[in-house]
């Protein structure tokens, strides 16, 4: 599942055992905010932004932000997300 937001694209990639990958592409600031976020405010906040499409999302790994080569983007990542 893909969203494309104003701030870059949200993907929800299929893992083996049932579980989603998130990558989420926004502003560095965005992306610093959503690392620092509480797990529970972290998961509305993906839930929200993927429209509910996997219903509620939990986060189920740490979390990472990388920058993008071009130095204007960041992504936040999941490794992996339970829903119910």
């Amino acid at each position: 599942m893909q969203r494309f937001l104003p701030d870059g694209p949200l993907a929800l990639l299929p893992l083996r055992d049932g579980r989603v990958s998130l990558v989420w592409t926004t502003s560095p600031d965005a992306a610093q905010e959503l690392k620092t976020a509480s797990p529970a405010e972290f998961s509305r906040r993906v839930t929200e932004a993927s429209d509910r499409v996997l219903g509620t999302v939990e986060l189920d790994s740490e979390r990472a932000v990388t920058r993008s080569r071009c130095g204007t983007r960041a992504s936040t990542c999941g490794r992996a997300w339970r829903w119910s």
